[in-house]
């Protein structure tokens, strides 16, 4: 069976780990890749592939398909290119989560990512993409990018308590005018647009902020939203109601009037950069930020042996040192994930792991940064 298979759970207080990413333990890794008969031959490829997980499998996506993609489900996207100076095919390797696929989706496609960069020797960028917040890299492969509702159905049962409280996630959107060039219209359209969770993201000038929080809906007009706005809003909003009917619908004429709620108080404010260390020593990761803010985020601060975290508005960029631990660098998609659901900013956005390479700082750390061509060397974003 080429689906996944839970590892044994380690207990790193009670276990001997001394085998745990040894060269036998890579070497084993590196078996059970090659059994997945999706990955066959995919180390020669030029171009993109998507499959699709379904029941734990991994199964091809058709051709035709590619760009369209179900909002239930999670695929992983390899893109290959051939350096023409070298003849070597870099990759990149993008798991691809719908906003309604299931935990034990994108808990395999998590998993079947990093076992594919085994595969590939560990040459492979791997990404995270969200729906709603994919990199300008993964948005290339596709001349236009096509939701649909639905998907494949879970691999686990879902049982749920009926007493259970409602509670949303939290999140908010903007209702705006959509951004579209190189088209003339009759009239404007609107849609809505994710935003991470924060005070600033409460304003919405031009159009409606809605935010989700608990049990509640807040609708918060802006002061310059146009008359034309009112109808699409109010059936757009006449979906989210009919989607989440337990969910409490309050309105407000401004941000002002919502800036004494308690949902307001507690929220983070203004998004801060940061640069933060992983930190392994105990077994489980601990993060520790070296540089935020108006700090200087100087590449200086980065350490060989280490995994770092570049927490930007748009991803969260690992920095993996090429001296780090083969440990380390097999489990920093991990980290990363692990880091965004305990302390991130904004825990739904993309990721994207990138290796040291001889030196050279990856691109978009580089312009994360602020630092200019040339600096440090030649900047190359591959691992």
């Amino acid at each position: 069976m080429s689906g996944l298979v839970k590892a044994k759970e380690y207990d790193w207080k009670d276990s001997n780990v001394a085998r745990i990413n040894s060269k036998e333990d890579r070497q084993m890794k590196k078996v059970a890749a090659k059994s997945e008969r999706a990955w066959q031959g995919c180390e020669d490829l030029i171009g993109t592939r998507i499959w699709r997980i379904e029941n734990f499998e991994v199964k091809d996506w058709p051709k035709e398909s590619y760009g369209r993609f179900y909002n239930g489900d999670t695929y992983i996207i390899l893109h290959g290119e051939k350096d023409p100076n070298s003849n070597i095919i870099h990759f990149d390797v993008h798991f691809w989560i719908g906003k309604n696929s299931s935990q034990d989706e994108y808990g395999t496609g998590a998993y079947k990512t990093v076992e594919l960069d085994t595969y590939l020797d560990d040459r492979a960028v791997q990404h995270r993409e969200v729906e709603g917040h994919e990199s300008p890299e993964f948005k290339e492969y596709f001349e236009k990018i096509v939701i649909d509702d639905g998907g494949i159905d879970s691999g686990f049962n879902d049982v749920k308590d009926p007493d259970e409280q409602f509670a949303f996630k939290k999140m908010v959107k903007h209702f705006i005018k959509k951004q579209e060039t190189g088209q003339i219209k009759e009239r404007d359209e609107y849609g809505a647009v994710d935003l991470p969770y924060s005070k600033e993201n409460f304003r919405c000038d031009e159009g409606y902020a809605v935010i989700y929080s608990g049990d509640r809906m807040v609708q918060i007009k802006g002061p310059k939203a146009k008359l034309d706005s009112i109808c699409p809003f109010n059936k757009w909003m006449t979906e989210q109601k009919e989607l989440y009917p337990k969910a409490r619908l309050e309105v407000y004429e401004s941000l002002e009037e919502f800036v004494k709620d308690e949902a307001y108080e507690t929220a983070p404010g203004e998004f801060v950069m940061k640069l933060i260390r992983v930190l392994t020593d105990k077994g489980d990761p601990d993060f520790c930020v070296v540089a935020s803010g108006g700090q200087s985020l100087d590449p200086n601060l980065l350490d060989k042996t280490d995994v770092f975290l570049l927490e930007t508005p748009e991803r969260l960029i690992v920095w993996i040192g090429d001296q780090a631990s083969s440990c380390e660098k097999q489990n920093a998609l991990s980290y990363a994930q692990t880091y965004l659901r305990k302390y991130g900013q904004n825990p739904i956005c993309g990721i994207s792991c990138m290796r040291e390479n001889n030196g050279k700082l990856p691109k978009s750390f580089a312009r994360a940064v602020g630092q200019h061509k040339g600096d440090r060397g030649a900047q190359d974003h591959r691992m």
